[in-house]
């Protein structure tokens, strides 16, 4: 079998320029989905820093109520 490919290839010069379109074209669109997936993690992570600070305040409020009252 390994001989039949190396046979097979010997002739062959290249790529073809469909062969490199594809090839752009699923690199793009492996790229386009992990970009997207980092994006959409980024956006969770500042909403959930952000809702931490809040519930900190938050507690930190109640405290000082608390305590004055």
């Amino acid at each position: 079998m390994l001989l039949g490919l190396s046979q097979y290839y010997k002739g062959k010069r290249g790529v073809t320029l469909i062969e490199l379109i594809m090839s752009v074209l699923l690199l793009s669109i492996i790229f386009l989905a992990v970009s997207a997936l980092y994006v959409s993690s980024q956006k969770f992570y500042y909403k959930a820093a952000n809702e931490s600070i809040i519930a900190e305040e938050l507690s930190y409020a109640i405290e000082h109520i608390s305590k004055t009252v």
